[in-house]
């Protein structure tokens, strides 16, 4: 059997995808970056690889459209979070918070106040 990449040598392997006869000069290595167990000819380590390429550049363009989408609400937000009637209401939210507040410790002193005074008739 020859290889079917070179067609000169004698073929040793068999490649796992496509299954057909190739020899070792034409197999793809493993390396750091390429850890493969198996035998797989040059024609479809390549494949393999166009096929990571496209995966990594759909991934790519999801994450800019994603980051596009977020700096556009955060450039909405910024806008309306300084025009002065959200200002405004902002403040008044932040006083009646505080009025709130206030109230509700009143209440607890007097509350503390009538439970200690109890204590000592």
């Amino acid at each position: 059997m020859k290889c079917h990449v070179c067609e000169d040598v004698i073929a040793d392997f068999n490649c796992c995808q496509c299954d057909d006869p190739v020899c070792e000069d034409c197999c793809v290595v493993p390396t750091y970056m390429n850890q493969i167990e198996e035998t797989i000819c040059n024609v479809c380590g390549d494949n393999n690889e166009c096929d990571r390429a496209e995966e990594a550049k759909r991934e790519y363009e999801a994450d800019e459209k994603q980051k596009e989408k977020r700096e556009a609400i955060n450039l909405k937000r910024r806008e309306t979070y300084w025009k002065p009637e959200n200002i405004q209401k902002r403040r008044l939210a932040k006083i009646q918070r505080n009025k709130e507040r206030f109230e509700r410790n009143r209440k607890i002193i007097e509350e503390t106040f009538n439970i200690v005074n109890s204590m000592f008739r």
